[in-house]
């Protein structure tokens, strides 16, 4: 279609006397194909027009010069407000584009109605599976004694719901009874009221920080299989999975690359195993109180969302001084740890410490607050207008600065995060409040290539 649309461009742009374009350009020459359709159902659209763009000599914009509208074959010099019938040599070409923009229209509406029946499908299909285990769970109560049929459709009869404890709703005045909980495992209904007698069909067990994940006596498993354990904490009646447990801090081992006759051996990684098997933790509310165990603040550690057991962390981490963040040994040894000592008086402080930040380029901490009193000079004065990271004076005044840069539109200083941009004129920098107008009067590349993608691609739409 592309050679269609030049030579239908070309031939426009000679009826009129203008240059004839070399070429499909999306800066220069863009033709686009488009439809407008009021009723979605019809067969066809109701208009389909090609817009041929042209580009602006003084900015990067591209406008639409001629608009050919393909029902009455009539093109649009929407420059001079002129219309005028297109040229005869034409017509085939128009006629195969119109056919083609009809079919994609086609195309369009039969993958929306067959997205549209999928979706249909799959919602009637967990509708037919849930109305089976709703049926289920009442031959249970009717096969346990807990009631009988007719008991069961007189309080079906009275609420409009599907998926409900029949026998928490006869013995509740609330107009919305609580849906009954799938199985993780069979995917069969219970009821999670330990008031309720039905709960003791299948003895449910619930994760209490994660409650979507639900297991009944058959499926919870029993011994080192259990997928639900209770807290440890004595006293405690809540439930956990395994999501939160301590997965046992990686250990990295080494092996000889070599037999052991030759020359000494050298050393080679293995791939980091865990200290131990995932571990029960307390619940999220013992684990609070617990002086053992704990989470880490740090989103680089090992333990992800999962608590850490005192075996763990052997050495008790580090916590700053306010108790903001704790973080576990194996974090305190990386490289700029989120929990730091001050380079004065050795305070461990921390990133949500008031007054005390780090250098963006080094990472070299500010003084703490109370040093930071004594010590006018140990604040750092460079900050970036746009985030307000600051940098050190090292990394401020170096020859060569790679933390920070000067923005060529408002000439005001930010990091590097902050002037991502670059002119595609001068190949000076932008923040992003400057992207589109640099001093020299150009644009970010960012900017040309989101016009470059909207004139390619912004084809076949609906307008």
């Amino acid at each position: 279609m592309r050679s269609q649309l030049l030579q239908i461009m070309r031939t426009v742009y000679q009826s009129r006397g203008l240059p004839s374009p070399p070429a499909i350009d999306p800066w220069w020459h863009c033709p686009e194909i488009r439809y407008c359709v009021e009723d979605s159902d019809a067969a066809q659209p109701k208009v389909c027009i090609i817009n041929l763009g042209e580009g602006e000599p003084d900015q990067p914009s591209i406008r639409a010069h001629f608009m050919i509208n393909l029902n009455i074959m009539r093109v649009t010099d929407k420059f001079m407000d002129e219309k005028f019938a297109a040229p005869n040599e034409i017509h085939d070409l128009l006629t195969e584009v119109r056919a083609y923009a009809v079919s994609e229209f086609n195309n369009r509406k039969s993958a929306t109605e067959r997205a549209r029946r999928q979706r249909e499908e799959r919602e009637a299909q967990a509708s037919r599976e849930e109305a089976e285990a709703v049926q289920k769970f009442h031959r249970k109560l009717i096969e346990t004694d807990l009631m009988s049929e007719e008991h069961i459709q007189d309080v079906l009869d009275r609420y409009p719901l599907i998926n409900f404890c029949p026998l928490c709703a006869n013995s509740s005045t609330s107009e919305h009874p609580s849906k009954l909980s799938p199985c993780s495992g069979c995917r069969s209904l219970c009821c999670l009221s330990e008031s309720c007698k039905a709960h003791s069909i299948d003895a449910p067990k619930f994760c209490a920080e994660h409650p979507s994940v639900v297991f009944c006596k058959s499926c919870i498993g029993d011994g080192e299989e259990l997928r639900l354990r209770p807290c440890p904490v004595e006293h405690c009646h809540r439930w956990t999975c395994s999501r939160d447990w301590c997965p046992g801090e990686p250990v990295e081992e080494t092996k000889p690359d070599a037999d052991s006759s030759g020359p000494p051996r050298k050393k080679v990684k293995r791939e980091a195993q865990s200290a131990h098997t995932r571990r029960l933790a307390p619940c999220s509310s013992c684990l609070q109180s617990s002086l053992d165990w704990t989470k880490c603040d740090s989103g680089r550690c090992w333990s992800s969302s999962g608590a850490i057991c005192p075996d763990c962390s052997l050495n008790g981490g580090s916590e700053c001084e306010a108790g903001h963040m704790w973080i576990c040994d194996s974090c305190t040894s990386k490289k700029h740890p989120v929990v730091w000592a001050c380079p004065s008086c050795e305070t461990l402080v921390c990133e949500k410490c008031p007054d005390v930040t780090r250098c963006a380029g080094c990472s070299k901490s500010e003084a703490c607050a109370n040093c930071q009193e004594d010590e006018d000079d140990r604040r750092f004065q460079w900050a970036c207008e746009g985030c307000g990271a600051r940098l050190c004076d090292s990394c401020s005044s170096s020859s060569g600065n790679d933390h920070s840069t000067t923005c060529n539109g408002c000439s005001k200083e930010f990091c590097n995060d902050c002037s991502s941009d670059v002119c595609a004129q001068c190949e000076g920098s932008l923040c992003d409040s400057c992207r589109s107008e640099c001093s020299c009067g150009g644009v970010a590349d960012s900017v040309m290539e989101e016009m470059a993608a909207e004139a390619m691609y912004g084809g076949y739409d609906e307008y």
